[in-house]
C-alpha cells in the first residue's frame, strides 16, 4: 500500500515559457499601439494648427497690429507639436503636444511663448511704441489702405491678445476616438498585423 502520491506535471516549464512570451508580446503590442497613436495624434494636431482650428474650434482673429502687419492668416504656422515616449514600470507613456522634457522637448523660449499665447495677454502701449507705429504708418504713404491701423487713439493704452487654446479643444474632440482606437490597435498588433 503506497504511503505517498507523486504527481509530475509534464510540460509545465513549456507552459510557463509560453505565458511569459505572451505577456512580453502583449506589453510590446501596447507600447507599439501607444507610439502609433502618439504619432497619428501629433500629425493631426499639426495639421489642425496649420488650418487655424485645433479641435475644430477656430482661433479668434487677430488685428492687423497683433499680426505684426503681416497678412498671414494662420498665426501659429510656426508651431510644431511633438510626441515623446516615456518608459515606466507600468509600460509606455506617450506625451503629445509641447513636451517640456525628454527626447522630444521643445526649447524653453518656445514653450514660454506657446503658454503665453494659449493664456492670452495684454500689451501696454507706451509713448515710444505709439511713435514707432506712427512712423511706420507714415512710411506707408497717405493712400495705403492699412495706414489707419498704425495710428492709435490717445485714450487706448492697452491692446488685448485673445487666448488661443490648442491642446484642450483638440483633446476634447479626439479623446473618445483615441481611447476606442488603442485597444483595437493592440488586438491588431497581437494578430500580427502591421499598424
Amino acid at each position: 500500500m503506497p504511503l505517498k502520491l507523486d504527481i509530475a506535471a509534464k510540460g509545465l516549464e513549456s507552459a510557463r515559457n509560453k505565458l511569459e512570451k505572451k505577456a512580453r508580446d502583449t506589453d510590446k503590442a501596447k507600447d507599439t499601439a501607444l507610439k502609433v497613436t502618439g504619432f497619428r495624434l501629433t500629425r493631426l494636431l499639426n495639421r489642425e494648427i496649420r488650418q487655424g482650428a485645433p479641435g475644430g474650434r477656430k482661433f479668434e482673429p487677430l488685428s492687423w497690429i497683433a499680426r505684426g502687419g503681416r497678412t498671414r492668416k494662420k498665426p501659429f504656422s510656426w508651431v510644431r507639436a511633438r510626441y515623446s515616449v516615456e518608459r515606466s514600470r507600468h509600460g509606455a507613456i506617450v506625451h503629445v503636444g509641447f513636451p517640456r522634457s525628454g527626447r522630444g522637448a521643445l526649447p524653453k523660449h518656445q514653450i514660454a511663448l506657446i503658454e503665453k499665447l494659449q493664456a492670452g495677454y495684454e500689451i501696454q502701449r507706451t509713448p515710444k511704441m505709439r511713435r514707432y507705429f506712427a512712423r511706420k504708418g507714415a512710411e506707408l504713404g497717405p493712400r495705403a489702405r492699412r495706414r489707419k491701423y498704425y495710428f492709435f487713439r490717445k485714450d487706448v493704452t492697452r491692446h488685448k491678445i485673445p487666448e488661443r487654446r490648442i491642446i484642450d479643444p483638440f483633446w476634447d474632440r479626439h479623446e473618445a476616438e483615441t481611447r476606442r482606437n488603442i485597444p483595437e490597435l493592440i488586438k491588431r498588433k497581437l494578430r500580427g498585423e502591421r499598424i
